[in-house]
């Protein structure tokens, strides 16, 4: 369904989708690969998904009309707090947070608001570190570093974490020496010599 200088927008109950401009303007898409791969990745995405579900149950046990997450405000979440474990809420609270940012950035990228749109990624990135908890040392470093620089917009891990790629908005003419200077920092740090891929969409 991919369509030249475009991203999609799916809509994951009713799979419609809509296209959305990719007018990245100066920026372009760099892809940083961490080269580690944590054995504990199909293990956790399976709990995850059984945490999202076992407090969906939790959460229709009180509200009947809820049918999945997609339903659930935040002040509806904060009403079965007693109810969840930490995990649990935390979950949830990623998934309402995620899909609030997702519908922003939309409207963002729209707009032309590139710098806006990569607070959003580095929001991202910290809930799922923080709340679905599915990042690893090596992401947050290489998001932590791209922080750092007034020439990276955003950055977040992508795909499904405990390894792979961050994704950065970062403006064109930084490219080259950024790869060095962050090839140098994470090979100090972790001994590992990342892979720089820049795409577009």
């Amino acid at each position: 369904m991919s369509k030249k200088d475009h991203l999609i927008l799916l809509d994951c109950l009713s799979l419609e989708a809509e296209f959305i401009p990719a007018n990245f303007k100066s920026c372009k898409i760099l892809l940083i690969n961490s080269k580690v791969s944590h054995s504990i990745a199909d293990g956790e995405y399976n709990t995850r998904r059984k945490e999202c579900e076992s407090a969906l149950e939790i959460i229709q046990n009180q509200y009947k009309e809820v049918k999945t997450l997609r339903d659930v405000t935040m002040e509806l979440l904060d009403s079965c707090k007693s109810k969840l474990s930490e995990k649990q809420y935390n979950r949830v609270l990623y998934v309402l947070q995620e899909n609030k940012r997702v519908l922003s950035a939309a409207d963002l990228l729209k707009s032309g608001e590139l710098q806006a749109f990569g607070k959003l990624m580095v929001q991202s990135h910290y809930g799922l570190r923080d709340l679905y908890e599915v990042s690893c040392k090596e992401l947050d470093f290489l998001v932590k570093f791209s922080e750092e620089k007034d020439f990276i917009y955003g950055s977040r891990m992508m795909g499904g974490g405990f390894g792979g790629c961050t994704i950065n908005l970062i403006e064109e003419a930084h490219i080259a020496d950024f790869t060095e200077e962050v090839s140098i920092a994470y090979q100090k740090e972790f001994n590992i010599k990342p892979e720089m891929i820049t795409v577009v969409p």
